[in-house]
């Protein structure tokens, strides 16, 4: 089990697209993980300008692996055309 004295973060990024790719790399050589999303929107921000902000960046993708899978992990993202 993954808890958050016990994991380590493998990624960080705004890019779902690599956000899936790299769940679907782990899930493939059975390494287990857990995420997060963290949406930067706010509800109260349509009543604002947000034309400055490009939404594209308005998700934060995380991904965390158990300590002893880390070494794994970053083995099998390095090896292949993700990362």
């Amino acid at each position: 089990m993954i808890n958050i004295w016990n994991r380590k973060e493998i990624f960080v990024g705004f890019s779902v697209k690599k956000f899936n790719e790299i769940l679907d790399l782990l899930s493939r050589n059975k390494i287990q993980y857990k995420y997060k999303i963290i949406n930067r929107t706010h509800p109260k921000m349509e009543d604002m300008d947000t034309n400055w902000e490009d939404m594209k960046y308005s998700g934060v993708y995380y991904i965390y692996v158990h300590k002893k899978d880390y070494e794994s992990a970053l083995a099998v993202l390095q090896n292949s055309t993700i990362y």
